[in-house]
């Protein structure tokens, strides 16, 4: 085939295309363009606040900050939902940098106590349950697991010096909250 048929074919292929996605039905934009949470876990920065942003229905970009006690927690990711928002249950995936766990070590009284938070990668899975007539409140619920997080070298720094007090860092956790679902202006 010369050069000449091939980008003619492309081209008549690609305006054919163009045909067929006109008389495709384009969904409406979410009523419910964000959310706020309150909870605990990675996504909520320990026990602290979390919003989302959507920028598609079934894509977020979330934002945590809470406290893990003696530590702040910040967290920064995306989730994706399986099923428009319009429905009661969604499962969603989320992936998490930021605060994902913090070390506490009380040391005897003429040593400082030890109290760091650490960074690195979370991944989960969970579910979405909102309810009510627009759907605006609701609750959510993961299992998440620590892909990385510094916690793992800290513990391994420090450990020696203080004969094993640090326990074992945990890699799978859980998150648990409430949410409210609002449209933005913006």
């Amino acid at each position: 085939m010369s050069k000449r048929t091939v980008l003619s074919l492309a081209l008549a292929i690609f305006m054919g295309a163009l045909c067929f996605a006109q008389e495709a039905e384009i969904s409406p934009i979410p009523d419910n363009k964000g959310s706020l949470g309150l909870g605990y876990g990675t996504p909520y920065g320990g026990l602290g606040l979390n919003a989302d942003v959507y920028f598609f229905d079934t894509a977020a970009v979330t934002i945590g900050v809470g406290s893990y006690g003696y530590t702040a927690g910040v967290v920064l990711g995306v989730k994706g939902f399986y099923g428009p928002s319009t429905k009661t249950w969604r499962p969603q995936a989320v992936l998490l940098y930021g605060t994902n766990r913090a070390i506490y070590v009380d040391r005897e009284p003429e040593e400082p106590n030890i109290r760091e938070s650490c960074s690195g990668f979370t991944a989960g899975l969970g579910s979405q349950f909102m309810f009510g007539k627009k759907k605006r409140h609701g609750f959510d619920f993961d299992i998440l697991y620590v892909i990385s997080s510094e916690a793992f070298d800290r513990r391994d720094y420090w450990n020696p010096q203080l004969v094993n007090k640090i326990p074992e860092i945990q890699r799978f956790g859980f998150s648990l909250g409430y949410r409210y679902a609002f449209d933005l202006k913006y």
